[in-house]
């Protein structure tokens, strides 16, 4: 496993943690935000955000 993980690698991962929502950060210049989505979507159902200036988001607490 390199540095940062794909857009896959963390839709299973949310999946196997059973995450709530993801935040995807970190994104390799030139990637398109939706094509990221795409990919986190092949294993995980759930919402699923790119971080950009001005996304706010509010967690649980």
């Amino acid at each position: 496993m390199g540095f940062l993980s794909s857009a896959a690698e963390v839709g299973r991962y949310a999946s196997a943690a059973r995450a709530g929502a993801v935040l995807l950060t970190h994104l390799w210049p030139g990637t398109d935000p939706e094509v990221a989505i795409a990919a986190t979507w092949q294993a995980y159902a759930g919402p699923v955000t790119v971080a950009r200036p001005g996304v706010v988001v509010d967690l649980p607490g």
